[in-house]
């Protein structure tokens, strides 16, 4: 999509979205929301979608965006810039005493798995299984039916576990 693109949804769509992001977050949801701006365009993922995108799909892309940016702004509140902080093939943990988040394997794993989702199924996972929305609403979101949605997910969920098997056959051979 192109820059221009973008910049006639985010007119079309910003006093809905300041609207949504205040009564979801309340007095942090205009800075959310221009930390959601700020960061498409620092980062172009824009570029990444297509321009026959709808103007409800484009919507639901920039409200996703705030609700990662209103993350963001949490975790910064509570002092936690990087939850887990990834090493190289060669790095180890700088002290000794570090605690190491058992379930950093599994993170990284997911991470990958939803890194190779399309942008469709990928905000498809996130609103459905991670944010809970029901499918009847994402179907209204997106303009498609209730059975292509359920469709689309059912097919990215066998994605997922197709890409997650091996940690789950590794994961069933260690004896405890």
């Amino acid at each position: 999509m192109k820059r221009q693109t973008l910049d006639k949804h985010i007119e079309r769509h910003y006093q809905a979205l300041r609207k949504r992001a205040a009564w979801k977050y309340a007095d942090r949801g205009e800075d959310a929301l221009q930390d959601a701006v700020l960061a498409l365009y620092e980062s172009q993922h824009y570029k990444t979608l297509p321009e026959s995108l709808s103007s409800a799909r484009i919507f639901g892309v920039l409200c996703k965006c705030v609700n990662f940016a209103f993350l963001d702004i949490v975790r910064k509140d509570n002092g936690r810039q990087d939850l887990i902080k990834p090493l190289g093939p060669n790095e180890e943990y700088p002290e000794e005493g570090v605690a190491v988040d058992p379930l950093y394997d599994l993170k990284n794993d997911v991470q990958k798995a939803l890194g190779t989702l399309s942008a469709y199924h990928y905000s498809l996972v996130v609103a459905n299984l991670i944010e809970e929305v029901p499918l009847r609403e994402i179907a209204l979101r997106t303009g498609e039916t209730f059975y292509r949605v359920f469709t689309e997910l059912e097919i990215a969920k066998a994605y997922l576990r197709t890409e997650l098997a091996d940690y789950r056959t590794s994961r069933d051979s260690v004896r405890y």
